[in-house]
């Protein structure tokens, strides 16, 4: 668990660094530190894991980005039930993984 500040510093420090060395699932979930400063990022993680085991396999030999994108959409989408929040779409919360996963269904995302 970090505190305010420390969440602070990691977000001047993640500002500084070039777009390909930051992890973003674990910077969000850093991020949402502000809001949940009990949040199990380990949880979180493991989630983001399991869906990479399941696109790795399905991605593998593509060069392009179009094939990719459809990949990741039709897991995320078709598959794990991901949707935009059509009746609060400016619901700060929309903005932060733990809370999108969590609308999921914890028995949904977290067992299989």
């Amino acid at each position: 668990m970090l505190h305010s500040r420390e969440i602070t510093e990691y977000v001047e420090v993640l500002a500084a660094m070039p777009d390909y060395e930051v992890q973003v699932a674990h910077a969000a979930l850093i991020i949402a530190g502000y809001e949940y400063p009990h949040l199990s990022e380990f949880r979180y993680l493991r989630f983001f894991d399991k869906m990479g085991d399941k696109l790795r396999s399905r991605i593998a030999g593509f060069t392009e980005p179009p094939p990719i994108i459809k990949e990741i959409n039709r897991l995320l989408r078709d598959e794990e039930g991901f949707k935009r929040n059509t009746s609060d779409y400016y619901d700060p919360r929309n903005c932060l993984f733990n809370e999108v996963i969590d609308r999921l269904g914890a028995e949904k995302v977290f067992v299989h």
